[in-house]
């Protein structure tokens, strides 16, 4: 099932299923940032430790990033500096177990449905 797939089911179920949803993005957003932590280039420690996340009570989105000024320059690079994107690479690290995530989550939605709701 493609995240496109099991959004329209959510959006389907309605309301009832918002706790399967918060606990997906959940899951996904600890997963991305512990990859992230994973990758990130390291002189103190700083911006590593800097790395957390954040899912919307209602499970509309969820969002990984730092607060550290220079955060951007590792990332995307300087004139002066390459690019280190550590936050798309832990992202990208992360893709296997969200696709086990998002079928779980398929998985417990179509069973509770079955169930009716």
């Amino acid at each position: 099932m493609t995240p496109e797939e099991l959004a329209k089911r959510f959006d389907k179920a309605g309301d009832e299923f918002t706790d399967i949803k918060v606990r997906l993005l959940r899951r996904m957003t600890v997963t991305a940032e512990a990859e992230s932590k994973k990758v990130t280039p390291v002189e103190t420690g700083t911006l590593r430790r800097s790395i957390t996340h954040r899912v919307e009570p209602t499970g509309s989105h969820g969002v990984i990033g730092t607060n550290v000024q220079y955060a951007r320059y590792v990332h995307e690079g300087t004139v002066y500096n390459i690019s280190r994107p550590f936050l798309e690479r832990g992202i990208r690290n992360s893709q296997p177990q969200f696709d086990q995530y998002i079928e779980e989550a398929g998985d417990e939605l179509m069973a509770r449905i079955a169930q009716g709701g």
